[in-house]
């Protein structure tokens, strides 16, 4: 870059310094890295660009060897199934709630449901509390033959 880029002038030393300094604080990156903000730095700057630019044009810079392809593809196939998980979850409490809605569940069938589920009918006005204990509300049109 600093032979096809124009930067202020600078005497052997400075320019021996100012490429140390560059070397010190961007030199931990990969060599991918590098050569994709020199690259960038081309491209996109019109003066050499300060550490802090370089710094910014390495930030967008993504690996792309094998390992990295099947980290980031394993994190997609684990984002997707928890999504899946989510929307299963959300699917079967929207059951519940219609079931007890239309008065289809009986108190042993609450008594097993998850607390969460429980917490969120007596949100709703479906399930009330007494005694420490959610009940099914006796002013519910009930089908189920267990008693409340």
């Amino acid at each position: 870059m600093m032979t096809a880029m124009p930067r202020r002038a600078s005497d052997d030393l400075g320019g021996k310094l100012l490429v140390e300094t560059y070397r010190k604080m961007l030199g931990s990156a990969p060599r991918e890295a590098l050569h994709y903000m020199a690259e960038r730095a081309l491209r996109e700057c019109e003066w050499f660009p300060s550490i802090a630019e370089c710094t910014k044009l390495l930030s967008s810079w993504q690996r792309s060897d094998a390992p990295s392809k099947q980290k980031a593809l394993a994190s997609a196939i684990a984002e997707r199934e928890v999504a899946a998980r989510q929307s299963d979850a959300q699917d079967a409490m929207e059951n519940v709630m219609a079931r007890l809605q239309n008065g289809e569940m009986s108190q042993a069938q609450v008594d097993e449901l998850p607390r969460q589920f429980r917490s969120i009918a007596e949100a709703r006005g479906l399930l009330m509390i007494v005694d420490g204990q959610y009940r099914l509300r006796p002013s519910l049109n009930r089908k189920a033959s267990d008693p409340a």
